[in-house]
């Protein structure tokens, strides 16, 4: 497939959502993955649309955003090659899932020298150059949106649903669930989150409960506001220069 291009904004367009509805379990397993996707391409879109406009006293605040958008990253493909990816192929066959193994190790070391440049920033460690960050970030980010991207058919429900069960996908629903709980940071990667998720489109994805989300909004988030500003939404809304990072939600009538 030809190399992600910009659009009118700007930005890498996110993703669509396949046929279905949110009220089949079948469906939901790419539509929780486009959603996990499009919040991961908007992080890096917003990344890429302050780092030339920051000054010199926000930078801390703005390399900490950048080092949230990243450990994000690192437990969504750590949650996949350990446990999403071996349940779907022990249920499917073995191998289905190898290429989006594959797709992970062609942007790794592009992707790690990067999160390296951006904690040695945070460090004071390294200087701040917007020209510097932006070329590091051009060389990983057009081949990881492309893998998001390919990622999503190997998920089709139709194929998922001839080859396991309900209660085979409710346990495993449940184990992603616990790991993304033990495993996720509160104060960073679940805010990042926040800040990049879109209500329009994924008012209903959001993996945590309810009195999490409520507590990281009003208890933890606005002492980090530093750290926040740089987040394509607000409250999950859309800030003006990242509008076009939309897309038709999925149905929510039964099918």
């Amino acid at each position: 497939m030809p190399a992600p291009q910009k659009n009118a904004q700007g930005h890498y367009d996110v993703l669509s959502f396949p046929p279905g509805t949110l009220h089949d379990p079948y469906d939901m397993v790419p539509f929780v993955m486009v959603a996990a996707h499009n919040m991961m391409i908007r992080g890096f879109n917003s990344m890429a649309y302050y780092a030339p406009r920051i000054k010199e006293n926000e930078v801390p605040g703005f390399s900490r955003y950048c080092m949230a958008v990243l450990q994000t990253i690192h437990h969504h493909h750590k949650a996949e090659e350990e446990l999403m990816f071996p349940f779907l192929e022990s249920k499917i066959g073995e191998g289905s899932m190898g290429g989006n193994v594959d797709g992970h190790h062609e942007f790794l070391p592009d992707l790690e020298a990067f999160e390296k440049y951006c904690t040695s920033i945070h460090a004071g460690s390294v200087k701040f150059e917007a020209k510097v960050f932006l070329e590091k970030m051009d060389k990983f980010t057009p081949a990881l949106i492309e893998h998001l991207t390919d990622e999503i058919p190997t998920l089709d429900a139709e194929r998922l649903r001839t080859h396991i069960t309900l209660d085979e996908l409710a346990s495993y629903e449940k184990r992603l669930q616990e790991m993304i709980m033990k495993e996720t940071s509160l104060v960073y990667a679940f805010p990042q989150a926040i800040v990049n998720n879109d209500k329009i489109s994924a008012a209903w994805f959001l993996p945590v409960p309810w009195i999490v989300i409520f507590a990281l909004k009003w208890l933890v988030m606005p002492w980090y506001s530093h750290i926040w500003k740089y987040g394509a939404s607000w409250d999950q809304t859309l800030k003006p220069e990242f509008s076009s990072l939309t897309t038709k939600p999925p149905s929510s009538k039964p099918q």
